[in-house]
């Protein structure tokens, strides 16, 4: 159910380091790497903290409790130890946020460098060599968002098309396989057609019970997505 979005969420950004690909030196062996290893790492640091939960607390207190960390820690440690863990909650999340603010502008710059989007994303600060007008726009419109809902709509907003997003380019290497055979590919596909088939088939399972669980948040993510289309096809012609 409800779960599932939360989880989806949780998972969210594994795939964020392509978007900086063409800074990262030898993309083709480290890329992979990065996005396994780091996958991989995450899992089982989710399954560790879970284990601690279960073994410091009922299933019956686990359940629907929102502030799981602080209520384990207090059961296992007291209040200071609640305390440090809360304290750590908030670093990971700054680290987190850290994450999306240098790889979520890389996405409009890039458009801005193939003529699909404002020119002035695609400028570099004179100083510290960043799409500094990027980070900006993504700051205010970030700003923009956490004013108009809460921050479960909101992330329901953002799974909801980031499985979209994740299906598509899944299916995307069937398309390459199949049009452009000539490409070169450092990487290919483990266990092609069944690997990336089986992700889009579960992926989208999610992306279904998201709709059905939380249709109106699920339609406004994807409404907000879709008032880009037009935009995209203005600036395509503007290019072509």
């Amino acid at each position: 159910g409800v779960a599932l979005i939360a989880v989806s969420w949780a998972f969210d950004g594994w795939n964020n380091i392509t978007y900086i690909a063409g800074e990262i030196r030898d993309p083709g062996r480290r890329l992979p790497m990065a996005l396994i290893g780091g996958t991989f790492l995450i899992t089982a640091l989710y399954l560790l903290v879970n284990v601690v939960y279960f073994s410091a607390l009922p299933m019956s207190e686990v359940v629907g409790e929102v502030r799981i960390a602080e209520k384990a820690s207090t059961a296992l440690w007291g209040p200071t130890g609640a305390a440090l863990v809360s304290g750590a909650v908030v670093v990971s999340t700054f680290g987190a946020l850290n994450g999306a603010i240098f790889v979520g502008p890389r996405v409009y710059y890039a458009m801005a460098q193939d003529g699909v989007f404002f020119e002035r994303a695609a400028k570099i600060h004179a100083h510290f060599g960043t799409p500094s007008t990027a980070i900006l726009a993504q700051a205010v419109w970030a700003g923009f968002l956490t004013l108009t809902g809460s921050y479960e709509q909101l992330f329901t907003y953002v799974v909801v098309v980031s499985l979209i997003y994740w299906i598509a380019t899944a299916a995307s290497v069937f398309t390459l396989r199949k049009k452009r055979p000539e490409l070169h590919r450092p990487y290919v596909t483990w266990g092609y057609p069944w690997v990336p088939l089986i992700f889009i088939v579960s992926t989208g399972a999610v992306l279904i019970n998201a709709l059905f669980a939380r249709p109106i948040e699920s339609l406004a993510g994807l409404s907000i997505t879709l008032l880009g289309v037009p935009v995209y096809f203005y600036w395509r012609r503007k290019v072509t």
